[in-house]
């Protein structure tokens, strides 16, 4: 999109508007609103409230024959006269509906990832590679957010290397609930910290109850994989995790399990009514025995102080912007795990106010109602 610099328009808005904020809360059509945004965000209107439209044009140097008055199309005309009279005539009740109810909601009808997940028709390398698995199925994910969940990322990382006992190659990220549509999903809301060359894109999709995070996320409890017993042997240990992953269905959306992981930990943050679930904490080692009780305490006590603070970002143009929640997935029935162990004590953390981890950037200014 190109402005012209020797060009302003001014918007003068409908009687029934109160604010330009609200505008996105009529019956205009998704693309009408998207296209007015964007106008917006570009710089190329000016909104206003005022009434009076000579004073508008006064205020602004409008002439007279520069002033555009739109009233809308005549909608059922523009249809009818691209229809011959005996298709008017046989559509002429279902052309009455839609002129009743001629919303168009800007609902989501596609899947998860749908969008950047490559079809196997049209790539000469497999859909379901690993490599591939490292960077398909991204959504949006607020910049804000990003950066909110690096900086707790870095710290669960830098505290797990300060225990001496993390390895040489492990890492952390947190997974964020997301709803796309009717789905429930969750979003790898930053890219791995720690040490690893093991990687994955920030912004990926991943089925809910998928792997160790769908895992923790279904049950609402903290996952880890057992202390491996005296006499165990590794490669007995290492093929019975293989064995959860697959259980788990792991490489659905997400790599295959490196093969030398030997220590995995899934740390769900509940909700305030504790039947959702806002995001997971992960974390795995190639080195067995990482996550101890004192560990897993430790980082589940970072958690809660990070869900604490959700609701506390007030910067001005950033505020965590909630959406309704839908109803999670129900862990499978009859599930026997042979590495992977839930813990209920001590159970999961939870966040006092936040019930969704939608941290984003703004143009309009946020009132809290608590602060009217």
């Amino acid at each position: 999109m190109r402005l012209r610099t020797d060009t302003a328009v001014v918007l003068q808005m409908s009687p029934n508007v109160d604010s330009f904020k609200h505008i996105f809360r009529t019956e205009a059509s998704f693309q009408n609103r998207f296209l007015l945004f964007t106008l917006y965000k570009a710089g190329g209107v000016i909104p206003t409230t005022q009434r009076d439209e000579d004073l508008i044009c006064d205020q602004h140097g409008i002439a007279k024959d520069d002033v555009v008055k739109r009233h809308g199309p005549m909608r059922r005309s523009a249809v009818e006269d691209s229809m011959d009279g005996s298709l008017v005539s046989a559509c002429e009740r279902r052309i009455a509906r839609l002129e009743k109810n001629s919303r168009q909601p800007s609902r989501i009808c596609w899947s998860g990832g749908y969008w950047h997940t490559p079809s196997h028709k049209l790539s000469a390398r497999p859909a379901g590679d690993d490599r591939t698995k490292a960077t398909w199925r991204r959504e949006y994910l607020p910049q804000a957010t990003e950066t909110f969940v690096t900086a707790f990322t870095a710290s669960v990382a830098g505290y797990i290397e300060s225990s001496s006992s993390a390895g040489g190659d492990f890492r952390v990220t947190l997974h964020r609930t997301l709803y796309i549509g009717s789905e429930v999903l969750l979003q790898q809301a930053s890219r791995y910290a720690g040490n690893t060359k093991r990687l994955g894109d920030a912004g990926r999709a991943l089925r809910f109850s998928n792997g160790t995070i769908g895992h923790a996320a279904t049950t609402q409890k903290i996952i880890r994989t057992r202390p491996r017993r005296a006499g165990e042997s590794d490669s007995g240990y290492r093929d019975g995790l293989r064995r959860d992953m697959q259980k788990l269905n792991l490489t659905e959306h997400a790599q295959s399990m490196a093969s030398g992981v030997r220590s995995l930990l899934a740390v769900p943050i509940l909700a305030p009514d504790k039947r959702h679930v806002i995001a997971v904490l992960f974390a795995d080692s190639t080195r067995s025995n990482v996550f101890t009780d004192r560990c897993i305490g430790v980082i589940r006590q970072m958690c809660e102080r990070f869900a604490e603070k959700i609701e506390e970002v007030t910067a001005l143009r950033v505020q965590n912007f909630p959406v309704p929640a839908l109803d999670p997935p129900r862990p499978p029935r009859g599930l026997r795990l042979e590495i992977l162990q839930a813990i209920d004590k001590p159970s999961a953390p939870q966040a006092p106010t936040a019930h969704y981890l939608n941290l984003e950037f703004t143009d309009f200014v946020s009132v809290k109602e608590s602060a009217i």
